[in-house]
This record gives structure tokens, C-alpha cells and sequence, in this order.
């Protein structure tokens, strides 16, 4: 009997998001997918997302590049979260602020948080620089809170950072939100500097940059199978392809949720999660009635969850997690995400009765851990990168591969991963069968955990749809 083979590798391409389509004319698409594959190089990046193309433009734009980079790719170029993500570039102002605290330290806290100003800075000045067309569109954002718990919640992570100098760029709507934001059930709103773009564009942007600089490589089509030390040249690895193998010194992780396939010591540390979200065609009711959005939005009941999953059943949500099929939507998913949409939204007279679940825009498949490891001459990107990350993290992995040490980049020291790191991660993962990890309380946050500063406000009782929603939610 042939032994089944469960390592989350990516499945074949399915539906395609707006972005993907959006590139279909670029040579990029399938670029490699013929051509011959070398016996080695000086870097091999092992994915070709914006994490694999950033870290291999700041390669090769290096003051000492290395000879050779060459970037496999499993499927098409940028056919995971990189060609089907929200198009965000949404710099968190605030609200991580509790949970980096907790998990690291105050200082680790606002530490993360301007970096990731700084990364809206970079790639703002990135796409003007090059004159990138990717729909780059800065904009305002928005927090919206949709209950009074998570506005106590966001009030206490503004408020600390407020008091540490930070969130200067923050505006902040208490009774005027509901018409600030157009949302009808909007309880406060926070709002703050962003950008919206086309997340396709830009990552085929970066690698047409690397293709100027020569020596660089795309394999599309060549999922990397695992990576093996070499037996005949002392310190190089060997990376196994459907289509050959190549030996290379300095190997980079750059495949998110699919990292555990070919790195066993992260197995269990990163949680591919399936999302996905929707393109509204124009409002029934016309764009002059209801003009369009201005702002990018994130609405909210609970402080880990966007509205799209409240009252998930718990059966569809543990059907989420540990799934990488970004191949197609999930109905259920369409139907309640337009749904609330519709509620929050009344004016613009979208009519859930009639919504067909082909409206699906596109996917994402993410992860829940982060971020730069060095492994001997392996170094891995995993985790919730993001734009709002990828464009300080990803340089800064590039000047770790060509030999700096991580003290010297600009990455936040709260994402260091180290040995001692993974290990205590490790121990806290559950043991079979028990069905949940037992927690330190020193290493890792539980939601409860995240929201005890709540029990020093006084909260409203919710409503019985509001209660409804937590429980399915945190059930």
C-alpha cells in the first residue's frame, strides 16, 4: 500500500482571485516551467511570493551580490497569498498593542507597531520609485467597532499607546462614527493613514527588477519536495524537485503556510488557516446614492475576529484551520460575510436572498506564527508577513543571508526565532488526546488572557444577538 503522503504542500490551481487574472499577459506566469534546471546555485529562495521576491531584489542589490539566485515556485508565479490577499498595505496603529505586549514587552510593542509605519513608508516610496503600476492608492483606514466589548478593548490598546507617544496619526470618531464610516451599527471608530493596491502587480513588479539585474531565475512548476545536506559537498544543501535537484549553500524559506512540509521542526508551530473574501459588484442602488468607499475597513465585534466569521458554526471553523486548499471558496463563508456585509452596509440595498456564491473574489491561505529563522545556512519566512511587514522583514533576511548579524538589521527583536524558542513552542504543543495545548501563562496569550484589563471596565450587557455571537465565536 502506498503510504499517503499529509505534508501541507499546495494543491493544483483553482479558481483564480481578481489580482491573478489581472497578470494572466505577464511572461512571469509560467516563466521556467520548460527550461532546464541548474545543478546549483549561490541562493536558493523556495518560493515566489513578495517575501521570496523582495528578499531576492535586495540580494541582488546588494554591495556584494551573490552570483546566482534562484527562486522555485510550486505553482504559478505568486499563486499563494501574495496573488490572493485583500490588497492591504494596513500598518497596525494600536490594537496589536495588548497582545505584543503581553506576549513580549511594552517596549517590544511599540517597537512592532512603528515598524510597521515604516513599512507603509517603504513601500510608498518603493512604488513611486520605480514607478510601479499596482494600483497603489493611499487611503484612509478604519477600525470599526461593532460591539462594546471591543471597544473597551480597542480604547484600553489606544489609550497605552497614546501614553507612550504613539498613534499620533490615530483620529478617533465617538459619535460622528457611524457617519464617518457610513457603518449603521458603528459604536466608535478608529482611523489612521493606509493604502489599498494590487498585491499581484506589485510582487511581478519586484521580480521584473530582479530579472534586470541579472543572474536571477524563476522555476515555476518545481515545487521544492524536501531539503537534504549534502553528501559530497560539505556544508550545501540539496534541494529535491519533481524536475531535478540543485545544490545550494544558503537555502531561504519563503512559503508561509506550507512551510512544515519541508521543515519538520515547524510542524505544529504554523497553522494554515483558510480565508477568503468577496468583490461586490456596483450597489443595486447606484453609485450616486451610494458612492463608493473611500477608506479600507476592518469591522469588528471581537478583537481576533473580522465580522466575516461571526456565528461561524464551530464545525465550519475547525474545518478552516490546518487547511491549505486555496483551490475554491466555502459557500458558508460567502453567504455570511455578504450577509453581515449587507446589514452593516443597508443603504447600498445589496440583497443577501440573492447573492450567488461566484461572486467569490479570491482567497488567502495564512499562518499563524512569524517570522525570520536562521537555520545553520537555511533561513525560513513564515508566518502573518503581510505588506505591512514584508518590505523591512524581507531586506533585512536578505543582509542575515550575506552574513550580518540579526542585532544589526531594523527587524523588531520580538521576531527573532531561536532554537530555545522553538523548543519551548514545541513543549507547549498538546499532547495526544488532549484537544487543546496546555498554556504557560508566561509564553503564550490566551483571548481570555488578552482581555482581562476588561474586568476593570464596566461593559454594557450585550445585546442577545451580540452574545450569540461570542459564544459561537469563542466556543
Amino acid at each position: 500500500m502506498t503510504e499517503v503522503d499529509n505534508r501541507p504542500f499546495p494543491v493544483p490551481m483553482g479558481v483564480l482571485s481578481v489580482w491573478q487574472r489581472s497578470t494572466r499577459d505577464d511572461p512571469l506566469v509560467n516563466m521556467g516551467k520548460d527550461d532546464d534546471l541548474p545543478d546549483k546555485a549561490e541562493v536558493v529562495i523556495i518560493g515566489s511570493g513578495l517575501c521570496g521576491a523582495v528578499t531576492a531584489l535586495s540580494l541582488l542589490t546588494a554591495e556584494h551580490p551573490p552570483k546566482s539566485v534562484v527562486v522555485l515556485e510550486a505553482r504559478e508565479a505568486s499563486s499563494g497569498a501574495s496573488g490572493r490577499n485583500a490588497g492591504h498595505c494596513r500598518p497596525d496603529a494600536y490594537r496589536g498593542y495588548t497582545a505584543f505586549s503581553r506576549k513580549h514587552s511594552e517596549q517590544d510593542a511599540m517597537e512592532i507597531l512603528q515598524s510597521e509605519r515604516t513599512v507603509y513608508e517603504l513601500v510608498d516610496a518603493f512604488v513611486k520609485k520605480h514607478n510601479v503600476e499596482c494600483e497603489w492608492t493611499p487611503r484612509p483606514t478604519y477600525d470599526v467597532c461593532l460591539s462594546e466589548e471591543f471597544k473597551a478593548y480597542s480604547n484600553i490598546a489606544y489609550d497605552n499607546v497614546l501614553k507612550r507617544g504613539g498613534a499620533k496619526e490615530v483620529a478617533v470618531h465617538v459619535e460622528e462614527a457611524s457617519s464617518a464610516t457610513r457603518v449603521v451599527d458603528a459604536v466608535k471608530a478608529f482611523e489612521w493613514p493606509a493604502a489599498t493596491l494590487n498585491p499581484a502587480k506589485l510582487c511581478y513588479a519586484v521580480h521584473h527588477l530582479c530579472l534586470q539585474k541579472g543572474g536571477y531565475s524563476i522555476f515555476t512548476h518545481t515545487p521544492a519536495l524536501s531539503v537534504t545536506a549534502s553528501t559530497d559537498f560539505e556544508g550545501s544543501w540539496i534541494v529535491n524537485t519533481p524536475r531535478g535537484s540543485i545544490r545550494s549553500r544558503k537555502i531561504v524559506h519563503a512559503t508561509n503556510a506550507y512551510a512544515s512540509a519541508i521543515l519538520p521542526e515547524m510542524e505544529g508551530l504554523i497553522t494554515p488557516t483558510k480565508a477568503q473574501a468577496l468583490k461586490l459588484s456596483i450597489p443595486p442602488v447606484g453609485l450616486e446614492t451610494f458612492p463608493r468607499l473611500d477608506a479600507s475597513y476592518s469591522l469588528r465585534y471581537l478583537p481576533e475576529h473580522f465580522y466575516s466569521v461571526t456565528g461561524m458554526p464551530k464545525a465550519l471553523h475547525e474545518s478552516l484551520i490546518n487547511n491549505v486548499d486555496d483551490s475554491s471558496p466555502v459557500d458558508e463563508i460567502t453567504v455570511n460575510a455578504f450577509s453581515t456585509f449587507s446589514k452593516l452596509f443597508p443603504q447600498a440595498g445589496y440583497d443577501p436572498a440573492g447573492m450567488k456564491p461566484g461572486q467569490l473574489r479570491d482567497k488567502d491561505v495564512t499562518a499563524d506564527c512569524s517570522q525570520a529563522d536562521q537555520k545553520g545556512f537555511e533561513y525560513a519566512w513564515s508566518g502573518i508577513i503581510g505588506v505591512a511587514r514584508i518590505f523591512l522583514c524581507a531586506p533585512a533576511l536578505a543582509r542575515i543571508v550575506m552574513g550580518e548579524p540579526f542585532e544589526a538589521t531594523e527587524i523588531p527583536k520580538a521576531f527573532a526565532i531561536t532554537d530555545q524558542r522553538l523548543k519551548k513552542l514545541k513543549n507547549m504543543l498538546p499532547q495526544a488526546p488532549a484537544a487543546t495545548p496546555r498554556v504557560e501563562k508566561s509564553t503564550e496569550i490566551t483571548l481570555g488572557e488578552l482581555q482581562e484589563p476588561l474586568a476593570e471596565v464596566r461593559l454594557p450587557s450585550l445585546t442577545a444577538e451580540a452574545e450569540q455571537r461570542r459564544v459561537a465565536v469563542t466556543a
